[in-house]
């Protein structure tokens, strides 16, 4: 699979591949293609991918709605109180 990125700094769009597991595996800027070595790019959406992973985890496991567990709403309740 691959996406579309926009560099932040220059504004140049470039390819990234993305192997099965959902990481970064080749992007098309000059910095990868004549270096050989993880670019910013590829970085950065590693980064994004694995934040994202424990989010996902994390919203699966707490939120009440999607596990209907009374005792984590109560939990959730009470830390947006600052209990």
């Amino acid at each position: 699979m691959t996406t579309t990125i926009t560099s932040p700094e220059s504004g140049k769009r470039y390819q990234l591949t993305i192997d099965d597991e959902g990481y970064a595996a080749d992007c098309s800027c000059p910095d990868r293609n004549f270096r050989h070595h993880d670019c910013k790019h590829i970085t950065r959406y590693d980064a994004a991918f694995d934040r994202a992973a424990v989010f996902a985890a994390l919203f699966k496991k707490y939120d009440y709605r999607a596990n209907g567990d009374l005792v984590t709403h109560r939990i959730n309740f009470e830390i947006t109180l600052g209990f």
